[in-house]
């Protein structure tokens, strides 16, 4: 039993140290617009948008640490009030020719409902904002 536990310890020892050397296993998102339901939008093709403002729906933390650059902060978190994060953005939202909202990731609940609110405003066609699949992680390089 005890030769069982030193092999499976050197043998995790061995894999933190490979990972730590070599980084962590090639992960790329695959984004397929065919998969996609209807409102969201692969960053691929969000990044050639013309006129794009970036809506930041997770916290104001979060949104100062590593939000996209240029993006607004428009979070329906219960930490922040939505009306005066609203009259924030309002002007960048008016100006916009589309509008992507992203939060943390794929299921977090924040970015469809800061995507509805946009929509109610009537300020761009609704087939103008999108909602990023993947959320923030497919932000990132």
């Amino acid at each position: 039993m005890l030769e069982l536990v030193v092999i499976v310890a050197l043998s995790g020892a061995a894999a933190v140290g490979t990972w730590a050397v070599t980084g962590g296993p090639d992960v790329e998102a695959v984004c397929d617009p065919a998969d996609l339901k209807e409102g969201y939008i692969c960053f691929a093709d969000a990044a050639k948008l013309p006129g794009v403002v970036w809506v930041d729906a997770r916290t104001r933390e979060l949104w100062q640490q590593n939000g996209h650059p240029g993006s607004v902060l428009l979070t329906d978190h219960p930490s922040e009030d939505f009306p005066s994060l609203m009259s924030e953005a309002f002007e960048s939202l008016a100006s916009a020719e589309s509008v992507v909202v992203y939060c943390a990731t794929e299921g977090c609940g924040s970015s469809e409902p800061v995507a509805q609110k946009i929509k109610e405003l009537g300020l761009l066609p609704e087939d103008q904002i999108f909602v990023l699949a993947g959320g923030w992680k497919a932000l990132q390089p």
